[in-house]
């Protein structure tokens, strides 16, 4: 899955559903690959190439209970939540 800001939803559903997700380092996927013309096409085979021959660049991601720790804490006085992600 390529990383974006607004994916949360769609993680916890698929993996509400048992599936596991592997986001990849654009960077390093892109550095891996020498192409003259973007291809969707041509881009996912790389992709299928890097997971197969174990050389993807996988991004850490926090499982659900460590993303519920690492979700910023309000404070007003002696009132304290979580405050909603920026």
């Amino acid at each position: 899955m390529e990383a974006t800001g607004n994916s949360h939803w769609f993680i916890e559903v698929v993996q509400g559903l048992g599936h596991e997700i592997w986001i990849g380092d654009a960077a390093q996927i892109r550095a891996s690959y020498v192409r003259k013309q973007k291809s969707d096409k041509r881009d996912a085979a790389h992709i299928l190439n890097l997971v197969v021959e174990g050389r993807f660049p996988r991004l850490w991601t926090p499982n659900p209970e460590q993303g519920d720790l690492r979700q910023p804490v309000c404070c007003t006085g002696t009132s304290w939540w979580r405050c909603a992600a920026v």
